[in-house]
């Protein structure tokens, strides 16, 4: 509506390195695919709208590809206006000059590389050889599942602390608008959960949960938690998010299979067909009894109140309540 489209057209008769898609309004997940599908260049790079690359943005990638040799690249970025970076990224804009061979469960949740997965570069080779996607169907969360899937198969993945990407900070959008009443509160719980539900799945089919399979189980709950307390501090009737563990024998040992999902009292409204924490939840992960009673244990969080621990069958080691 803002004759993007037609800027872009006209560079694109004037270009012929520039080519101009245009999917029919299919949401951002299918136009980057497309996109993606489209490119014929080494490197494939991401620009979100209203967002911006430095000057020598992709000079600096394609360098650091070349010296480096790494399939992936993550890089710092900025927020515009400056003023408007809340205080909780401030330390956490760039990451460090550092570059892992294989896979690195710091790379996701200790290395600042993550979220807003438009300041990460990926090789073409790669992404074919791994058949790297976005996931069309979340509409919240799509980067933290672009980061989810790509990490755990870079064979070499480079870390540079230049902040090359600005991204804009539009309090009008999905991720950062305002979600006044309960119902869009809880609308925003389940598209987490929807995000978590594929990011599991991803990572099951890929045999990825043995790696780090409680970090991502405590950063499920960590994501979840901040909405789950703000629907109860706006007055919602009490939803508490339980962690089903289902006790499943195997040929080696016996495993607990945990769910994670709202559960509603009286008064709330689940998504149609959602009966219970396991229709609307989702599994997350396969573990021992003892690593989970390892994350109930260090998960304490000023929300952990909010939480239930429900087991079948008998609880595993550890609290009962978090």
């Amino acid at each position: 509506t803002d004759g993007s489209a037609d800027v872009v057209a006209s560079i694109a008769e004037m270009d012929p390195r520039v080519r101009f898609l245009s999917p029919q309004n299919a949401g951002p997940g299918p136009a980057r695919n497309a996109g993606m599908a489209a490119a014929t260049g080494d490197i494939l790079m991401f620009v979100d709208a209203d967002d911006e690359l430095v000057h020598d943005a992709c000079e600096c990638v394609a360098t650091t590809f070349a010296e480096k040799y790494c399939e992936v690249l993550t890089f710092g970025y900025s927020i515009v206006p400056p003023e408007a970076t809340h205080p909780s990224l401030r330390r956490h804009l760039a990451p460090r000059d550092v570059t892992f061979e294989g896979f690195d469960p710091r790379v996701l949740f200790d290395e600042d590389a993550r979220p807003f997965a438009a300041r990460t570069a990926i090789s073409s080779d790669f992404a074919h050889r791994e058949g790297i996607r976005w996931e069309p169907t979340i509409t919240l969360g799509d980067d933290q599942f672009f980061h989810f899937e790509v990490y755990p198969r870079s064979r070499r993945t480079t870390l540079c602390s230049r902040q090359l990407y600005l991204y804009r900070m539009n309090l009008c959008s999905m991720t950062h608008a305002s979600f006044d009443s309960p119902e869009m509160l809880f609308g925003k719980v389940m598209r987490h959960l929807d995000c978590e539900k594929a990011i599991a799945v991803d990572w099951e089919s890929a045999g990825f949960m043995h790696i780090c399979g409680a970090r991502t189980l405590e950063w499920c709950i960590d994501l979840l938690l901040r909405d789950i307390s703000t629907l109860r501090t706006r007055g919602r009737k009490v939803s508490l998010m339980d962690f089903a563990c289902v006790p499943r024998r195997t040929s080696r040992h016996c495993e607990w299979v945990v769910y994670l999902g709202v559960v509603c009292q009286s008064g709330d409204v689940l998504p149609q067909g959602a009966r219970s924490s396991h229709d609307a939840g989702t599994r997350l992960v396969r573990f021992a009894p003892a690593a989970l009673a390892s994350v109930v244990a260090r998960h304490r969080t000023p929300f952990a109140a909010h939480c239930n621990l429900v087991c079948e069958n008998g609880l595993p080691p550890g609290p009962s309540r978090i």
